[in-house]
């Protein structure tokens, strides 16, 4: 922990603190001291009972080991320090219950990570939706890469890594899953590594108990939208669909990138200028594409 961390963890403690030393004190002063700062009262039907309340301490009491005796308004206590917990606040909400407030992720789970993690259970979400109550009858699933909404012979990583996801998804739920991307040899190249996957295959035809786990994406600013389907491929037949949306990050925007409208490949020669742009420029160009107003 940082010592600006640790500083702060120490301020929060004395300000949880100060009301068990503060309240002897104004009581032998002033009398009874009581708080007129309540909060809203909570509905009847959102009020916890008492076996309720007595679930909830059960349920979220921590280990830790009994350290010194308290004042806690007005009686000695017994005090707990808790081990083994996540940063984070636990305080009362004026009407006999409890906010709790999360603290930071802890460290090592940066933003990056807290969103790849959110984006590997969206797409079991997906999986989900796709075999739930799908009867494969001897089918076997070919995921494949998900494509661009608006271009369906583009894909970026994106579409490749859901695919990949789905491989997984698909066979820890006991639905049978068949690579394909199978040359029939190991490559070896010194230095690189041993290879049995690739993608220079050309194209492969479907097997016909098989079905294709195929869809399409669409990403902007905000946010991802993806479409599944799960086809039989011989007559096209849509057995099952699902679809999630995900909040545009900069994860998912590195994971899009290139995917896209792109401009088409073209080549023209300096020497054939004269011979095919002038003219068409001469034709139908403004005045200073003819240089009439060139000085």
């Amino acid at each position: 922990m940082t010592p600006k961390k640790r500083r702060a963890a120490a301020c929060l403690r004395a300000l949880m603190l100060l009301p068990l030393f503060c309240s002897p004190v104004l009581g032998g002063c002033f009398g009874p001291f009581k708080s007129e700062a309540q909060g809203p009262e909570m509905p009847a039907s959102m009020q916890q009972s008492p076996a309720q309340a007595a679930s909830f301490q059960s349920a979220t009491a921590l280990p830790g080991e009994v350290g010194p005796r308290a004042t806690y308004k007005g009686e000695t206590v017994s005090s707990l320090k808790a081990t083994g917990i996540e940063g984070g606040l636990v305080l009362p909400d004026g009407a006999g219950g409890v906010v709790v407030v999360p603290g930071a992720p802890r460290e090592g789970q940066q933003a990056g990570y807290v969103d790849a993690r959110e984006l590997k259970l969206k797409i079991r979400e997906m999986a989900e939706q796709l075999i739930a109550g799908c009867s494969n009858q001897g089918a076997v699933a070919l995921p494949v890469s998900f494509v661009n909404q608006d271009d369906l012979n583009q894909t970026s990583s994106f579409g490749r890594f859901i695919a990949e996801q789905l491989f997984y998804e698909f066979n820890q739920r006991g639905f049978p899953v068949r690579e394909y991307r199978i040359p029939g040899h190991i490559s070896m190249r010194e230095g690189e590594g041993d290879f049995y996957l690739s993608r220079a295959l050309g194209q492969l035809g479907v097997p016909a108990d098989a079905v294709v786990v195929a869809g399409t994406y669409y990403g902007d600013k905000q946010a991802v939208f993806v479409n599944a389907r799960l086809i039989r491929p011989h007559d096209g037949r849509v057995l099952r669909t699902a679809n999630l949306v995900l909040q545009s990050n900069p994860l998912t925007r590195r994971m899009l990138a290139g995917s896209g409208k792109k401009l088409d490949e073209g080549v023209m020669h300096i020497r054939d200028y004269k011979d095919k742009a002038a003219p068409l420029q001469m034709q139908n160009g403004t005045p200073f594409d003819r240089g009439e107003d060139i000085h």
